[in-house]
């Protein structure tokens, strides 16, 4: 039989701006999102509500980056790809 509640969450941050592109920005919206616990219902967040130019923006970025990534030389992407496995590993709880 399923919990009647599910795994609790804790939010110890409120995100006000969106990531795009390697940086915080504010959403073009200026709006919120209420984010909510759907077994609760209990608001565990507050987040930036994008819209169709947060989405273009984001999109545009990640094509660049697509771009950039398939000029790498595979050699550079193991050494990458290695550090971001030490990295994960020094932070994993």
């Amino acid at each position: 039989m399923a919990p009647e509640n599910g795994p609790q969450y804790s939010v110890e941050e409120e995100w006000d701006q969106l990531y795009i592109d390697g940086g915080w920005c504010e959403s073009d919206s200026g709006d919120s999102l209420t984010v909510e616990n759907p077994s609760t219902r209990e608001i565990v967040s507050q987040v930036p509500r994008g819209n169709e130019a947060d989405v273009n923006a984001a999109y545009n970025a990640a094509e660049h980056a697509q771009n950039t990534w398939a000029q790498t030389p595979p050699a550079q992407h193991e050494k990458l790809t290695q550090n971001l496995l030490q990295a994960i590993e020094q932070h994993r709880e």
